[in-house]
């Protein structure tokens, strides 16, 4: 509309213009008609004009109703921001709610679940409670049947007593009686105060969970306004958004129902629960009555006991056994019950520990403290455990590349180390086998003292075959006996002998042993100056030099664990004959001592009755006496000197175990210094030449260690093998005095024409040097421990 208002202004501009030009030009025509136009422009410019009126008129009833409708916007989008602000506000609330609602919920899980411990400790209480009532009862059955048994004593004491008089002694006792009575009314005493606390603790029990239901119940009418609530809070949400908040709404009337019919159904557990408070509350009032009927019992067998004071002694006896029974058994009782309640709190404490444990495996807090005390310090140090592990998540990262490189470093030393450790294996099974040599030359040591002891009876046998031959001088048949025994006995030296020289050749094994480990610790020390002379100048073009050098070594111990392992098959193979011959040979010696055993019975019954004929000869039994004396005094010699051998080789055997210890010390120093030269390659390869030197010195210090160590035992093996040398020369001594007596015997036998006193003198003088002989020797072996003592390879005899 304005457009057209100014297309209209300038055309009544422009008629104006020409009117004023036409004017001037004063052409009446022109003018005529141009004031004819001009009329009619002016009726259509005053039509054009009502019509801009009528036009604007509109224009300003439209702007009026643009303004209405703009302000009636506004006031609807006000309204809007207005309604969905609330709405907004209502979800908050709704949310709030909800949450509330969880919170609620998970509290009233919690106190539900709480009032379910607390009932069950309750539970649990009251069962102890109804043990502990149930121990006491049956004290106080026990103690009525005590009384009971006082009863029917005292009964049969008021029919004796009634023929007795009572004394000033009566009286006495009676008093005694009285005062252990009240001792006794001072127990029950206790026992009511311990049935009062018990029934204090019941009491106790019941307003807990009356607290607790009572809690329930404010727990449910919280829900009730909560769901009220959420109830009424759509009604004023208006009418916007009215299908999304109620689908949530009935969600949670669902769950707030759900939630009731929970509480309800606690609430009836809690019913049922307290029904059983109330049936244990019974039993317990029962009880009580009971205990009130036993005491109204007692009270009565008190005024009976009144009422027999002056009654026998023997009653008395009989009540205080009664009362010491009835207070050990209530002791008893009230312990018993004081170690169940502590060993449950321990045990609650225990568990609580385990589970914090369990949480956190690193927390490690001493349990020497109290368990509150534990629990703070626990939770300290869980936290500080949190905090250190959140700032090692950022070191771990760091550490995780230097991780990957270092594993691939491990890979490699881990091939190298499996080269060495199968050979390690072999040295080990070496030093196995050399357990089992030193085993198999305990068991022939062993065997060679039971040699010795059939030795000793094969002596005796002989110093038997003697006795036969002095007597009997006229029968063949026990010199044909003798001779047996005496190829016997060769070939039994003969058998110590090879046993000696086996033990030769087994030493002889372990001396080269020792030198070939000598001779190779000397090769490692030499190897290792090198090493340490030249790690400057070398550096890394001499490392793989040494690593050929050493394997070069490692092959040659390999050919010398094989040696070594042939040779202790060697030894094995002929330990194993040698255990079959001796083996064999023992079956033989006793088949041969049980049939010499057998005709020394069968030669005793002759020898007896020539031994009578000699003695009505004589008419004197001076000589026979003289002779069993001697012969019992070599038998005591020689029995000396067989328990002083003994002690010498078990001496030598302990010694053995010695020297075998330490070669097992040895050869873990050897792992060790094997393990050693292993991790020096490793850091050879590595390139750390400061660690290396310093290795060196701890190897070198270790190997003189270990010289040291080998020198000691080479000592101790010369030491042992002179022991075992004048071992072998007392053993030569003794067969050869054994060998005299034999032939002094013979001779005795052949001489049989002399005169049988002029042979008893002989045989007196024979035992008297005899006797001066062993004293001699006896002397020598105790001169040769003192110098063994002296030298440290025995121990001195106390």
């Amino acid at each position: 509309m304005q457009h057209s208002h100014d297309q209209n202004l300038i055309e009544t501009s422009s008629l104006q213009a020409k009117l004023r030009a036409l004017e001037q030009g004063s052409d009446k025509t022109s003018t005529n008609k141009l004031s004819e136009e001009n009329k009619i422009l002016q009726e259509s410019l005053n039509l054009k004009v009502s019509e801009t009126m009528r036009l604007n008129d509109k224009l300003k009833q439209s702007e009026k109703e643009l303004s209405k409708s703009v302000s009636t916007i506004q006031a609807s989008e006000a309204a809007k921001k207005s309604v969905e602000s609330k709405i907004s506000v209502y979800e908050d609330k709704i949310r709030k709610l909800e949450a509330a609602q969880k919170e609620v919920d998970s509290m009233t899980n919690k106190k539900i679940e709480e009032v379910n411990h607390e009932l069950r400790k309750t539970e649990a209480k009251n069962t102890s409670l109804s043990s502990d009532l149930q121990k006491a009862s049956g004290a106080l059955n026990v103690t009525q049947e005590e009384v009971k048994t006082l009863k029917a004593k005292l009964q049969e004491l008021e029919a004796h007593l009634t023929r007795a008089d009572s004394g000033k002694e009566t009286e006495t006792r009676l008093h005694e009686v009285e005062q252990k009575r009240s001792d006794l009314e001072g127990n029950v005493k206790n026992l009511e105060k311990q049935l009062t606390v018990l029934s204090h603790k019941l009491v106790e029990s019941e307003t807990e969970t009356n607290r607790l239901l009572q809690e329930n119940r404010t727990l449910t009418d919280e829900n009730k306004t909560i769901s009220e609530r959420l109830q009424t809070t759509p009604a004023s949400n208006g009418d916007i958004h009215e299908n999304g908040p109620s689908v949530s709404l009935a969600d949670h009337e669902n769950i707030v129902s759900g939630k009731e019919k929970e509480v309800k159904e606690l609430a009836a557990g809690l019913e049922t629960q307290k029904k059983t408070l109330l049936n244990i509350q019974g039993q317990l009032d029962a009880k009580v009555a009971e205990v009130a009927n036993i005491r109204e019992e007692l009270n009565q067998q008190r005024q009976k006991n009144n009422d027999l004071r002056s009654k026998n002694w023997k009653a008395m006896e009989a009540l205080e056994l009664s009362e010491k029974s009835a207070t050990e058994k209530v002791d008893k009782a009230l312990k018993s019950a004081r170690e169940l309640s502590s060993t449950k709190v321990t045990e609650v404490e225990a568990y609580d520990k385990t589970i914090f444990q369990r949480l956190f495996p690193d927390v490690q807090v001493s349990d020497k403290l109290a368990h509150k005390e534990w629990v703070t310090m626990f939770e300290k140090q869980a936290l500080k455990k949190t905090s250190d592990k959140a700032d090692s998540a950022a070191k771990s990262s760091s550490l995780a590349e230097e991780n990957k490189k270092l594993k691939k470093d491990i890979d490699d030393l881990k091939n190298n180390l499996n080269v060495l450790t199968a050979k390690g294996n072999k040295l080990i099974e070496l030093e196995e086998q050399n357990k089992r040599i030193h085993k198999q030359l305990n068991d022939y040591e062993k065997q060679f003292v039971e040699l010795n002891s059939q030795n000793e009876k094969l002596k005796q046998v002989e110093a038997e075959n003697y006795q036969l031959k002095s007597s009997v001088t006229s029968k063949g048949g026990d010199n044909e006996r003798y001779t047996q025994l005496e190829t016997d006995n060769s070939r039994l030296k003969s058998d110590l002998e090879n046993y000696h020289s086996i033990v030769a050749e087994t030493e002889n094994k372990l001396r080269q042993l020792e030198k070939s480990i000598d001779a190779e610790e000397k090769k490692w020390q030499e190897k290792l100056k090198q090493a340490q002379s030249h790690p400057k100048e070398q550096g890394d073009s001499g490392l793989p030099q040494r690593i050929k050098e050493l394997e070069l070594l490692v092959a040659q111990q390999d050919s010398q664990v094989q040696e070594y392992r042939r040779v202790l098959s060697l030894t094995e193979d002929r330990l194993r004959e040698f255990e079959s011959k001796i083996e064999s040979q023992e079956k033989t010696w006793q088949e041969k001592l049980e049939t010499a055993q057998s005709k020394l019975t069968q030669t005793k019954t002759p020898v007896s009755s020539s031994s009578q004929e000699i003695q009505v000869s004589q008419g004197s039994q001076e000589d026979l006496s003289d002779l069993g004396f001697a012969y019992h005094c070599v038998e005591k010699s020689l029995t000396t000197i067989v328990d002083e051998m003994q002690t010498k080789v078990a001496e030598l055997e302990d010694e053995l175990r010695e020297a075998h210890e330490m070669i097992i010390v040895i050869t873990k120093e050897k792992e060790t210094v094997i393990t050693q030269l292993t991790e020096t390659q490793i850091q050879v390869s590595s390139g750390d030449t400061k660690s290396l030197e310093k290795e060196l010195v701890e190897i070198r210090t270790i190997l003189e260690s270990e010289r040291k160590k080998n020198k000691d035992l080479s000592l101790n093996v010369v030491k042992l093998n002179g022991i075992i040398k004048t071992g072998q020369d007392a053993l030569s001594q003794e067969q050869n005095v054994v060998k005299k007596l034999q032939e002094s015997l013979d001779s005795k036998s052949v001489n049989s024409g002399a005169t049988e006193l002029e042979e008893v003198d002989q045989l007196r003088s024979k035992l008297s040097e005899k006797q001066k002989h062993l004293e001699r020797e006896i002397s020598t072996n105790k001169q040769l421990s003192e110098r063994l003592a002296q030298l440290g390879v025995l121990e001195p005899r106390k």
